[in-house]
């Protein structure tokens, strides 16, 4: 389409253009389900859902539809909230599926100029052979990103390594062996890490630290790497680590003794000026043993170390 810039059509069109709703997308990935479903921001109406399944198309669905050379179906299916559109792509393999999303996300989100990656979610069990790499290629952030059945460390590297995390990222995968290799992560979550394998993460990561809820185990992080976090969040001022309310790191071997917490100057905690118990997650946290540092404004934040752990909690009063 030629459209003269100042043209009376052409400002419609812009205009048109500039109205087009914020839009969400769900990407989910597991062994019997390839999904990608594209919603509005605010009351999550669906407006379309792209299936990729391996099997024979059904004798009703008709309406072809061709994006990037990837051949499908299409059909309108009636909902509570309204209709949307429904394509399927019939494929037979893991690898003519992941070749055959990329093309369908990229044109999405180019389509959809205000479309931001909402859920990203990948059950690994009995998922092989499926390259992410290729699949995943156009998404390069994400706002919530969950892990399920992971089987083996290397599998989670490539989120971590090539998209952006913006709100919660949730890895219930646990190993016994420690990693040997600490990789660049691209964890800039707000809301919630709850990583239960962090043997990955590297020291400077605590320095970009600016999360709600930090679940952190089996992190090999230095003594040092604590310390220079607790300094620069003792002399941070406005927001940047204001989000920050409770970090825990299990099976650490981080040890702070009396010489690091008069580094810090940090004072212990008395229960007969303060509450003896921090409320977190369906958990109450004893803190009469714990001392606490205290920013400029007053905010305190309780070093509370416990077996194999510390807890960094910040108060709000």
């Amino acid at each position: 389409v030629n459209l003269s810039l100042c043209s009376k059509r052409s400002k419609k069109t812009v205009a048109k253009a500039r109205t087009i709703p914020k839009t969400h997308m769900s990407i989910d990935i597991d062994r019997n389900h390839f999904r990608i479903c594209v919603f509005t921001a605010g009351n999550q109406e669906t407006v379309s859902v792209w299936t990729l399944v391996d099997k024979n198309a059904d004798e009703g669905d008709n309406r072809e539809f061709n994006v990037d050379g990837i051949e499908g179906l299409m059909r309108t299916n009636p909902s509570s909230t309204g209709t949307y559109c429904e394509a399927f792509n019939f494929t037979s393999t893991p690898q003519k599926i992941a070749a055959s999303m990329a093309p369908i996300i990229s044109h999405l989100l180019q389509a959809l100029p205000n479309c931001v990656v909402k859920f990203l979610t990948v059950d690994f069990l009995r998922l092989v052979h499926f390259n992410f790499e290729t699949a995943l290629a156009p998404v390069k952030s994400a706002e919530i990103v969950m892990i399920k059945n992971q089987s083996m460390r290397y599998q989670s590297k490539y989120f971590l390594t090539n998209i952006r995390i913006t709100k919660t990222y949730e890895n219930l995968y646990q190993s016994k062996v420690p990693s040997s290799v600490q990789f660049p992560d691209k964890l800039e979550c707000s809301d919630k890490i709850e990583c239960l394998d962090a043997s990955f993460i590297r020291g400077d990561f605590l320095l970009r630290l600016n999360c709600k809820d930090v679940l952190l185990r089996n992190a090999q992080f230095s003594v040092n790497d604590v310390m220079e976090f607790l300094k620069k969040w003792k002399n941070a001022t406005g927001d940047e680590m204001g989000r920050i309310q409770c970090i825990k790191l299990e099976l650490t071997t981080v040890v702070l003794t009396e010489r690091h917490f008069e580094e810090l100057g940090a004072v212990k905690w008395d229960t007969k000026k303060y509450r003896t118990y921090y409320y977190r997650n369906d958990q109450w946290i004893n803190c009469a043993d714990g001392v606490y540092i205290q920013q400029a404004d007053g905010l305190k934040g309780v070093i509370k170390p416990f077996h194999q752990g510390l807890y960094f909690l910040v108060w709000r009063e």
